[in-house]
């Protein structure tokens, strides 16, 4: 009797994350009038230390996308990742998922399932190791 396969895309949502938070974070490098802007936006909410905040963040972001672009540390890196856009999405957005906050927010939740899911192979179909009776 044939079944539909079960497809395993999970894998997409690694590299799909991955190649977010690179694009999302690498101004921080490259751009310094931007980088003053967010260090600025950052203090302007009320944290301390806003300048180390600022550079970990984006840090945490654009090299945990790395790290999950080549598959290595994937637990810790989603558990990171979801900490810093779990304080975007509820504190620095407020809580507003459905506007402002949407993209941190979905970001959050990929990393969750990450987190709970980090050995994931690059494999479409997923083999099933039952034997059947005929």
């Amino acid at each position: 009797m044939n079944k539909i396969p079960h497809f395993n895309l999970t894998w997409l949502l690694r590299y799909w994350l991955g190649f977010m938070l690179i694009y999302h974070s690498h101004w921080l490098f490259f751009e310094p009038d931007a980088t003053k802007e967010f260090v600025a936006f950052i203090a302007s909410k009320g944290f301390p230390v806003p300048e180390i905040l600022a550079y970990l963040a984006k840090s945490i972001e654009f090299f945990g996308g790395a790290l999950l672009l080549t598959g290595l540390y994937t637990r810790l890196v989603s558990f990171l990742i979801a900490l810093v856009l779990g304080i975007a999405a509820l504190y620095i957005h407020k809580g507003l998922f459905w506007s402002e906050g949407e993209l941190a927010f979905n970001y959050f939740l990929i990393a969750v399932i990450l987190f709970f899911n980090p050995n994931i192979p690059f494999k479409l179909f997923k083999k099933n190791n039952k034997i059947e009776k005929q």
